[in-house]
């Protein structure tokens, strides 16, 4: 994570690819999903971290207008360590029946929100991220050992 103690964060997101979108219904001005022209709209927010507290992990789930499940804020875990200065691993496992949320290893919580799309993943880290404020303390980087992605054999 990075470890500038300023307003910023650092955010493992993904998104649905909204490949449902009726754009017909976009260019007339027409909605069909709560405000929306997708349904595929949810939000997992795998990892978003404001740094004044980097040690404290919420993972939050967004339907941000999707019609097939609601908002669910995971409760918070401790990060051990110095997640500043030092790897972990984080994991976020999805099916049909459900997701998970892994550190290092170890399942902290499981939700039966699932998104039935395609999804983007997103790293990010924002300057000023609506979680304190900026101090202009440069650079701000999160560096990452690795990324898997694994796909189960369907039948």
């Amino acid at each position: 994570m990075p470890n500038t103690r300023d307003g910023s964060h650092f955010a493992w997101w993904m998104t649905g690819v909204q490949d449902d979108q009726n754009i017909t219904a976009q260019l007339v001005g027409q909605n069909t999903y709560a405000g929306h022209t997708s349904n595929e709209t949810g939000e997992f927010d795998i990892i978003e971290i404001g740094l004044p507290n980097i040690k404290h992990w919420r993972p939050v789930i967004h339907n941000n207008g999707s019609t097939d499940y609601q908002y669910e804020h995971v409760p918070e875990t401790i990060i051990p360590g110095d997640p500043g200065n030092e790897f972990h691993v984080y994991g976020f496992e999805w099916d049909e029946n459900g997701t998970k949320f892994y550190l290092d290893n170890q399942l902290v919580k499981t939700s039966t929100r699932t998104p039935n799309y395609r999804m983007m993943t997103y790293f990010s880290v924002y300057a000023t991220g609506g979680m304190g404020t900026d101090r202009y303390i440069y650079p701000k980087e999160a560096i990452i050992d690795y990324f898997r992605i694994y796909k189960k054999e369907e039948p």
